[in-house]
């Protein structure tokens, strides 16, 4: 069996690709045998270059989906992945599927509904979800090929690590937050200003130079190894979902967090509960008061804080790791699909 990946760019920062699922998918399956190459349809390199130039843009777009074609086409993989694959068009798929015998997947890590043509879902034979809510409205509509697969960690590079005293201060906080700034975060956060919190991500360098969360910025972004050592050095990680991407689902780092055997807390989703146990495993917060109680809870509790975050970590390595998730790719590949929806037969 060959399996072609199509994903970003590989590119290392931190000690990690960025392009964090497609990278650790791709790894699982080549110690498998299984990974036939891969297939880059975002270059970052050119990223920021050709997305500014709507002529560029276009000729890169159609440059990519045919040299996409023209691949698939010469080396017959019997299964291609795509993760995310925004500019991956639906005629490059269809084109595929008239002439190849190639299985077309699509591993989506956000919200279809909110950043997905409905055009561009249709010509996969399994698109999967991370979200129930997006799921069952797609189904809804006549969506057959769609599956709930949730995110999960690679333990290679999110798990737990001691850190230096020298670590320790760079790295750590009694709170941390690793995310981009949107409008709900900055809000929360701003509630957070009497607890000793690190903030990590992209965007918090616009916000004005007196607003009372910006010296909580440490000044970039963290990824692979850094983000790690954030989570292992934080006493309490927060999680707040982003409310238009995950409406029912949970967020990678739900899994990251846990992987690192660290203790989080975060805003209730309801898919949360299928993958964790609430109270033993994770802590969950209904708004911005409960959510200081709990912070001021925790930190004086630090011996319940860690049995909760060693049973997160037990829990990732029973059923949430990027193994776990190949097996049900391939588990739905190999019996055609059986999805809620019902499936998508491929042969």
């Amino acid at each position: 069996m060959k399996i072609l990946i199509v994903g970003p760019e590989f590119h290392e920062k931190g000690g990690r690709f960025q392009s964090d699922i497609a990278w650790s998918f791709h790894r699982a399956l080549e110690k498998r045998g299984l990974a036939g190459g891969f297939f880059a349809y975002k270059k970052r390199s050119l990223l920021s270059f050709i997305e500014k130039n709507n002529g560029l843009r276009e000729w890169w777009h159609r440059r990519m989906n045919r040299k996409l074609i023209d691949r698939v086409k010469a080396e017959r993989p019997d299964l291609m992945i795509v993760f995310k694959g925004g500019s991956v068009e639906a005629e490059a798929l269809w084109e595929i599927r008239r002439s190849t015998r190639t299985v077309i997947m699509n591993v989506f890590p956000d919200n279809p509904l909110y950043m997905m043509p409905f055009k561009n879902i249709e010509p996969y034979h399994f698109f999967f979800i991370k979200d129930s809510y997006a799921l069952k409205a797609l189904s809804k509509i006549g969506f057959q090929n769609v599956h709930y697969l949730p995110h999960a960690a690679d333990p290679e590079v999110c798990r737990p690590v001691a850190l230096t005293p020298e670590e320790q201060k760079q790295w750590g906080s009694d709170l941390s937050l690793i995310g981009s700034l949107y409008p709900y975060r900055g809000f929360l956060m701003r509630e957070m200003e009497a607890f000793d919190l690190k903030i990590w991500g992209k965007g918090w360098s616009s916000l004005p130079s007196d607003d009372p969360i910006r010296r909580r910025f440490q000044g970039r972004s963290v990824w692979g190894e850094e983000k790690t050592k954030v989570i292992c050095g934080s006493k309490i990680s927060l999680n707040p979902h982003h409310p238009l991407n995950d409406i029912t689902g949970i967020n990678d780092r739900t899994f990251d967090i846990a992987a690192c055997g660290g203790f989080q807390l975060l805003d209730r989703k309801a898919d949360l509960e299928k993958h964790f146990k609430i109270g033993e495993e994770v802590v969950t917060y209904g708004d911005k008061k409960e959510l200081i109680d709990l912070i001021q809870y925790y930190l004086r509790h630090d011996e319940e804080r860690r049995k909760i975050a060693e049973n997160a970590y037990r829990r990732i390595l029973k059923e949430h790791t990027v193994e776990h998730r190949v097996d049900e790719i391939l588990s739905i590949y190999s019996t055609g699909g059986s999805g809620p929806s019902g499936g998508a037969r491929h042969g």
